[in-house]
């Protein structure tokens, strides 16, 4: 039953990510609205509420694709592989055809959040000079991680022994990619969606609601401290940024142009990334 239950669950998850993804294909990057001039109170409220906003949609989209694509991956290799390697135990400590709930949980909830919160943080960074679409964001953004992550955690290479262990090998590769694209996908749609549209922090109802985003991070406190770091420099950026337009003539063309090469870098990190997946999956495929 609790098989039955999992499996349908993280197959009814992923496709909940997909239609959400088709639904929001549209969403399109909402800059700060944020000048420098705000009082601080203001601008503090406004990149609160912006970065909530993001961390729901980056939790959201942890949950429904990688947590449960991960656990659906398992299961669906456990029913497709041989009796032999049934009860055996994989390189990431589970075991082939056992499904727990604490182990499903863990791998839904925890390893879900986790990596969302770590593609946050590149997504953040890299933001301004990805594609304005939020779903070509979103993958370009995918193919830069993955491609710097999937061999160090072991995802998809031709190191891990699981892919000896299970079969097809193929279906395996394909399930991967797959859950990496739909992450990659419906992580541009939600967080784009979200940041602007998240209820600033008060003491109405809507306020806490604001700041709840935070307290998930709670239980890792050195993750928390660097969300709040964020949220200062965010708050703080606007006004120094103002300060220093005001201080300096920099012709409007020459930014246009660094902007531009920004955008083609980090386009061609992307590119680079998607190479090295098809690569380490062309590896897995040759064993």
């Amino acid at each position: 039953m609790l098989k039955t239950g999992v499996t349908v669950g993280c197959t009814v998850a992923m496709i909940a990510a997909a239609v959400l993804t088709v639904r929001l294909r549209h969403t399109l990057r909402t800059p700060s609205p944020l000048t420098g001039s705000e009082p601080f109170g203001e601008r503090l409220a406004v990149t609160v509420s912006r970065t909530g906003g993001m961390l729901v949609g980056a939790y959201l989209t942890g949950l429904l694709t990688i947590g449960a694509g991960i656990r659906l991956m398992m299961r669906v290799l456990a029913a497709t592989s041989s009796d032999n390697v049934q009860g055996l135990q994989t390189e990431a400590d589970e075991v082939v055809g056992k499904v727990s709930g604490g182990g499903s949980l863990f791998l839904i909830v925890i390893v879900g959040i986790g990596a969302a919160v770590a593609g946050l943080a590149l997504f953040s960074i890299l933001r301004r000079w990805l594609p304005n679409q939020s779903l070509a964001a979103g993958l370009v953004g995918v193919a830069i991680g993955a491609g710097l992550l999937v061999r160090p955690v072991g995802l998809l290479t031709s190191a891990n022994s699981d892919f000896e262990l299970v079969a097809p090998a193929a279906l395996a590769v394909a399930l991967c990619i797959a859950t990496l694209v739909l992450f990659g996908a419906t992580f541009g749609v939600l967080v784009d969606r979200l940041a602007p549209r998240w209820p600033r922090p008060g003491w109405s109802l809507r306020g806490v609601v604001s700041v709840l985003p935070f307290a998930v991070l709670l239980p890792s406190p050195p993750v928390l401290v660097v969300v709040v770091i964020a949220v200062l420099v965010g708050t703080v950026a606007p006004s120094l940024r103002s300060q220093a337009e005001g201080d300096r003539s920099v012709p409007t063309v020459v930014e246009g142009v660094g902007a531009r090469r920004g955008r083609i870098l980090v386009t061609a990190l992307g590119g680079l990334g998607s190479l090295s997946i098809l690569v380490a999956a062309g590896q897995v495929l040759a064993l």
